[in-house]
């Protein structure tokens, strides 16, 4: 994390329980990253970017948004293992049921996004399938031109 003071973000090869997730991580608005949660997922042999793309636009529920695709409800979960504590934290009170949203970001390699946030004071929850990205983040108190990434448009100063 980059800010004030640089700290390290945490990292585990098993996913922790519902009530650890929300005490140590995302009560504390901690980062959080668990390695190899996607590693015997069917999706890692099934998702090429071209069939990716093809079985999304073939789904009602899915909508094509340039940059990314989004459903309001889950889709091809028949190629995920969702985790017990995130099934816990979907159907809690602990969410605004209307902010979830399923985003599938399917890019090329060296694809790059601006500085940015994300908008409606969001918690993500993010899993690398295939490929890799590099994430840098920031304190909020970090001086930096970051702009509010929302569901339509990634917004610039013109100046």
């Amino acid at each position: 994390m980059i800010g004030d003071t640089e700290r390290s973000i945490p990292a585990v090869t098993a996913a922790p329980g519902y009530a650890e997730f929300l005490e140590s991580y995302c009560d504390k608005e901690q980062p959080l990253l668990i390695k190899g949660l996607a590693k015997s997922w069917p999706a890692r042999e099934k998702w090429i970017s071209k069939g990716l793309r093809s079985d999304l636009h073939s789904l009602p529920s899915v909508r094509d948004r340039g940059v990314f695709f989004v459903s309001r409800s889950p889709v091809l979960e028949q190629d995920i293992e969702m985790p017990e504590f995130l099934k816990e934290v979907l159907s809690s009170d602990r969410i605004m049921k209307d902010s979830v949203a399923w985003r599938f970001w399917v890019n090329s390699r060296n694809n790059r996004t601006e500085f940015h946030y994300d908008t409606n004071a969001e918690n993500v929850i993010t899993v690398q399938v295939k490929g890799r990205k590099e994430w840098v983040l920031v304190s909020p108190d970090t001086p930096l031109p970051c702009y509010p990434f929302t569901n339509f448009s990634l917004l610039k100063d013109e100046e």
